[in-house]
């Protein structure tokens, strides 16, 4: 006869084996955290390097980064708490504080890439597979990036890097001395800027503003909007428009993540702080008494320009306009020189 008593205790026993090593199993899927496990979750994110340059320094990650159908790299959680000497708590509602001594970083859900059958958001750690999205990320930290479309490897450039790099031309070139602790706006004429810029050039007005949010991809999208007005000649009776010229913002033009006004808050926008530059130029208009033809004021006060005196501009629904009433061309020169949004109207 058998012990059914003995036979009963072995099958509970073994109903718990079989249990712990389902659970066992199931963590072990949980913190797997590979690129090949995300991209068979999500197979619209690329596969990319594990290659990093940054500060001109080569790094390789822990594991490959995605990319996503934007171009934008995202990298493993664990990574990103190396590379930047980070330490990770969850705050519940889908979000987490990265943070240091120096810093705290709040990330949410849309900033992420994740299983969310597997993921505790009330238990992070630097094992949670979770990728975090640069662009974001890297605007709190101050840093430029860049994506080589041949190789994809990524390049990161901090903003103290990049401060060292100006200073060493400036020890090499004494003249850009000269333009540092200027008042935060003002004409062309009170300062030595145009004189650097355009020494040669016959300049009827000119208008500078500083770059008080000096982040990366702010700073970025100035530049890129400052090259596609740079030398436009604007003819006699005709009218300037700031969409027209600069174009559609997008991703695929280099324009980047940086902040925006919508209504009373602030967010994030694909070309966030080109305003400035629209900006710069509604002033520099004004001291050449040209007929403004369009501009509409911000929803918030900025503080690179005067009172009442900003320009902000949106694709497709708010633009920046003015008219050249002279008899002869206008040439339009703007530029990102050391720390100011600079423009200046030639003939």
């Amino acid at each position: 006869m058998y012990n059914t008593s003995l036979m009963s205790k072995m099958l509970f026993m073994t109903l718990i084996i079989i249990t712990l090593i389902g659970f066992s199993a199931e963590k072990a899927m949980l913190f797997a955290g590979t690129a090949s496990d995300l991209h068979n979750v999500m197979p619209e994110l690329r596969i990319a390097s594990r290659e990093v340059i940054i500060d001109e320094k080569e790094i390789y990650l822990t594991e490959p980064m995605l990319i996503n159908a934007n171009k934008e790299p995202a990298i493993l959680l664990q990574d990103v708490l190396s590379i930047w000497a980070l330490q990770i708590k969850s705050t519940g509602n889908r979000e987490m504080l990265l943070y240091n001594d120096k810093l705290s970083i709040k990330l949410s859900a849309e900033h992420c890439y994740f299983d969310p059958s597997r993921l505790d958001w009330g238990n992070l750690s630097a094992a949670t597979p979770i990728y975090i999205i640069l662009p974001y990320l890297a605007d709190e930290l101050s840093y430029q990036w860049q994506l080589d479309p041949a190789d994809q490897k990524l390049t990161l450039l901090s903003a103290k890097f990049l401060e060292e790099k100006k200073k060493i031309v400036s020890d090499v070139h004494p003249a850009v001395k000269q333009i540092k602790d200027l008042p935060l706006w003002g004409s062309l004429s009170s300062t030595a800027l145009a004189l650097e810029l355009w020494p040669d050039a016959e300049i009827i007005a000119g208008f500078y503003t500083t770059l008080l949010d000096k982040s990366a991809n702010r700073t970025t999208n100035i530049k890129l909007a400052c090259q596609q007005i740079d030398g436009t000649v604007l003819a006699a009776g005709e009218v300037f428009s700031f969409n027209n010229i600069v174009g559609l913002r997008s991703q695929e033009k280099g324009y980047r993540q940086a902040k925006i006004f919508v209504g009373d808050q602030i967010s994030y926008g694909i070309g966030g702080g080109i305003c400035q530059l629209s900006s710069t130029l509604y002033n520099c208009a004004l001291i050449a008494k040209l007929p403004i033809i369009e501009r509409h004021h911000h929803s918030l006060a900025v503080s690179y320009a005067p009172d009442n005196q900003d320009a902000t501009v949106a694709w497709g629904v708010l633009d920046f306009r003015f008219k050249n009433n002279d008899d002869s061309d206008l040439t339009i020169r703007c530029k990102v020189y050391d720390q100011y949004v600079v423009v200046a109207f030639m003939k």
